[in-house]
């Protein structure tokens, strides 16, 4: 289940505009697995599809790209669906996402 917090995913996106107007070569997102929170576990999708399109859409509008922080099948999969680019950490990736991604 996708969950969101909505000022969370707002000053995400502001964050994500202003770090490409200083120069950023590209913005890379907690796709899910915030191990270090006490607010979700490995496998937590932390933004909508629509939370996260709308932050790919600002870093391609700008000639960029986002990344996504994520470890598990179900979130590598939830960021590839969302026009992520790229995925970091992936530890945890299966067969099947492998193939997806290729």
């Amino acid at each position: 289940m996708q969950q969101s917090n909505s000022a969370a995913a707002l000053s995400s996106l502001l964050f994500s505009e202003e770090e490409l107007r200083l120069g950023a070569d590209f913005i890379k997102i907690e796709g899910g697995g915030v191990v270090a929170s006490p607010r979700g576990s490995l496998g937590h999708i932390d933004f909508t599809d629509e939370e996260i399109r709308a932050i790919t859409t600002v870093t391609s509008n700008a000639g960029s790209f986002t990344t996504a922080h994520a470890y598990t099948p179900q979130v590598i999969q939830h960021a590839m669906h969302t026009s992520v680019l790229g995925i970091e950490h992936g530890i945890y990736l299966d067969k099947a996402t492998a193939e997806l991604m290729a």
